[in-house]
């Protein structure tokens, strides 16, 4: 099995991304909230465009903080500055090695698969666009509960019995 510093890194590593996918994403939104004619590089196509999922109205609060909150709620926030503040902070508990600390990236990790489930569905069944970006952050998400769930395991571990046996002999 792997180890617990390897899922580090992996995590890690995934988590970087996914900031970068979402400073990218929060970009793009400023850049096309600026300029009406802006392209971005993930627009491809009338299909394939960040850019239009980046200016419907589930970019900010998820299409939900509006809604149910009103406009002027603090929630009704780029989904992209979510996703910084998100793996920002996941990729800072991805350094403890503790049980506790694997629950709780285990459990935001659960979380951003979920959500990842609910805006691909929106990417498809109503936006009807795909967003290159978007896909990449949910990529990230699925590895990153992944490798939280695999850490968890790990640390959940009763230690192995050859090390239990070289302690009572020493």
């Amino acid at each position: 099995m792997v180890s617990v510093r390897v899922l580090n890194v992996l995590f890690t590593l995934s988590s970087f991304i996914g900031l970068a996918l979402s400073i990218y994403a929060f970009i793009v939104e400023q850049a096309a909230a600026k300029d009406a004619n802006y392209k971005a590089m993930c627009d491809i196509n009338e299909f394939i465009s960040c850019s239009t999922v980046f200016k419907s109205e589930y970019a900010t609060g998820f299409g939900l903080a509006s809604k149910f909150l009103g406009k002027d709620s603090f929630f009704n926030k780029p989904n992209s500055l979510f996703g910084i503040a998100f793996y920002s902070l996941i990729i800072v508990l991805a350094q403890f090695n503790s049980k506790s600390f694997a629950v709780l990236n285990l459990l935001f990790s659960t979380f951003s698969v979920w959500l990842s489930v609910y805006l691909a569905y929106l990417l498809v069944f109503v936006i009807r666009s795909l967003c290159i970006i978007c896909a990449g952050t949910y990529v990230v998400n699925i590895i990153n509960f992944a490798s939280s769930y695999y850490k968890f395991k790990k640390l959940s571990e009763p230690p192995a019995k050859v090390q239990k046996s070289k302690k009572k002999k020493a």
